[in-house]
């Protein structure tokens, strides 16, 4: 093939360089939807290469269209949606507009055309193979790559420390990982090809079976879906389930790929706290201790015996109530200080007295415990009460009590004391003067002050006037002599004064002894004689 001639008709192309550049950058971006998404200076910069390697190749029949093939390949492969279709298809478009121009060349017999003509089609038909090849070979290495990246894929899979599986479409297990068997108890051999439901409780099948799958395969996603399985030795896990459906290229479901979280002792944890925290609330509720609950104030809680204490109907009625509203006046202080020592985490006094007012007006005293608490998620003030105010009231009946008895002690004294006083007259003359009747008790205690009261002023002579002494019988004549009789055996004369006529009958009649005991009529008398001595 003559160079010349082929210089020729590269000339005559070089001069159609810009039209061939724009027509096949214009063409590709109409044709081609992925190209369409490139940028004007792009796409001239992939037609303007195309064209130049065909210029070289018309120039230098030598030179290979690979050699462009390695330096621009990597244009065309990064950009993104560019397939091998798409390649082809642009060669076409190339090829269409190269072949238009060299038709032109030979309809106007220019030297070199039917070369040229020949040169254009050798070049398209070289790209074109190089392309395809190449396109194999990338084919061929993706392949492998992605065999590899499956095996380590595989091995992540089966090594996870996770609980995966995956199934089919028919439920069945296609894999399993090593920690899935490992928590369940099982082999891998007598698992796979088995329907994960027979993994499963009943009632946890039924719920798989009848909403949980069929919802699943409509949405193609599922977030932990709460299950309980069976190990190999009987024993229940809970787990919580999520898994994706995964598709072939066509976008038909091929199988599963699913997490299980093992959440056996963190339910039984929660269990464990909501019986806890039932038994509670039940201890809490039937307690016949008054027991509320208060945030910034304001009643939250409040058990039967804090609504009966406060005169409600029930706890819903104290609900959204200030808690200062049940507080007396009198005790305003002493709670404002506790509620500050209680919300400052400080140590509050064990219990302290306070004074209630009840829904009806009454008032009740209580003794009032206090601690902050979590409640609903946040802090919150729990008091429990005591009411003493029946036990307040039987204090202070105690205490009256006790007064009330010592004022009569008192009295009782002042009467003894003025029912048989003992009077002295001198040094050694003592007077008992004696008003009221006598009974046996009076009669003891005349002769205890009697003597007593001769023993501590040495009396000689001890008068016991009876001028007031109503009437004498025989208890009270046996007590008066025997008062003079006991005043004789501490050697002291004891005279009797003020013994009245009627009396003196009295005493005949009863045949009292009146042997060592002076009488006188009078007590001035009496004292006379004994001041006399």
């Amino acid at each position: 093939m003559s160079s010349v001639r082929l210089d020729a008709f590269a000339a005559a192309l070089e001069a159609q360089r810009e039209v061939l550049i724009a027509g096949i950058s214009r063409e590709t971006a109409a044709e081609i939807e992925a190209v369409a998404l490139w940028s004007e200076e792009e796409r001239r910069a992939l037609a303007e290469a195309v064209v130049e390697v065909v210029l070289r190749a018309i120039r230098d029949p030598q030179h290979e269209p690979l050699d462009w093939w390695a330096q621009s390949r990597q244009r065309v492969q990064a950009k993104q949606g560019i397939t091998l279709a798409h390649t082809l298809q642009g060669l076409a478009i190339v090829r269409r507009h190269l072949l238009r121009s060299a038709r032109e060349a030979v309809e106007a017999r220019a030297a070199g055309a039917w070369e040229g003509l020949e040169a254009i089609s050798r070049v398209i038909d070289e790209l074109l193979a190089s392309f395809i090849a190449r396109f194999y070979e990338d084919l061929a290495a993706a392949h492998e790559a992605l065999k590899q990246s499956e095996e380590r894929y595989r091995g992540h899979y089966l090594r996870t420390p996770a609980m995966l599986h995956s199934i089919d479409m028919s439920g069945k297990l296609i894999a399993v990982s090593d920690r899935w068997l490992e928590a369940l108890g099982y082999t891998r051999e007598e698992v796979l090809g088995r329907r994960t439901v027979e993994f499963m409780t009943e009632e946890s099948r039924r719920r798989a079976v009848e909403s949980v799958f069929p919802e699943f395969l409509r949405k193609g996603t599922n977030a932990e879906s709460p299950f309980q399985l069976i190990k190999k030795n009987g024993e229940i896990m809970d787990v919580r389930l999520s898994a994706v459906l995964e598709r072939d290229g066509a976008g038909q479901a091929t199988n599963s790929l699913t997490v299980l979280v093992d959440v056996t002792e963190q339910l039984s944890v929660q269990r464990a706290l909501r019986d806890t925290e039932a038994r509670y609330r039940s201890l809490v509720e039937l307690s016949p201790v008054p027991i509320g609950v208060h945030r910034d104030s304001t009643m939250i809680y409040a058990n039967i015996a804090l609504a009966r204490l406060l005169g409600a109907k029930g706890p819903e009625q104290l609900m959204g109530r200030r808690t200062f509203d049940f507080v007396h006046p009198d005790s305003l202080r002493a709670v404002r200080e506790r509620l500050h020592q209680v919300e400052g985490d400080t140590e509050p006094e064990r219990t302290i007295e306070e004074r209630w007012v009840r829904l009806d007006g009454d008032t009740v005293d209580v003794e009032v415990a206090a601690r902050q608490i979590p409640y609903e998620g946040t802090l919150a003030i729990q008091v429990i009460a005591m009411n003493v105010t029946e036990r307040k009231r039987a204090d202070e009946a105690l205490r009256r009590s006790a007064a009330q008895e010592e004022l009569l002690r008192v009295q009782e004294q002042m009467v003894r004391a003025l029912s048989t006083p003992l009077i002295p007259v001198s040094e050694r003359v003592v007077v008992m003067p004696l008003v009221g009747r006598i009974d046996a008790c009076r009669a003891g205690r005349i002769l205890e002050v009697l003597l007593a009261g001769v023993t501590e002023h040495r009396a000689a002579v001890a008068i016991l006037d009876i001028t007031g002494v109503p009437e004498v019988d025989a208890g009270v004549a046996d007590a008066l002599v025997g008062a003079a009789r006991a005043v004789r055996l501490l050697g002291t004369e004891a005279v009797l004064t003020g013994i009245q006529p009627a009396m003196a009958q009295a005493l005949v009649r009863l045949d009292v002894d009146l042997a060592g005991i002076v009488t006188h009529a009078t007590l001035a008398s009496a004292i006379a004689r004994a001041l006399r001595r």
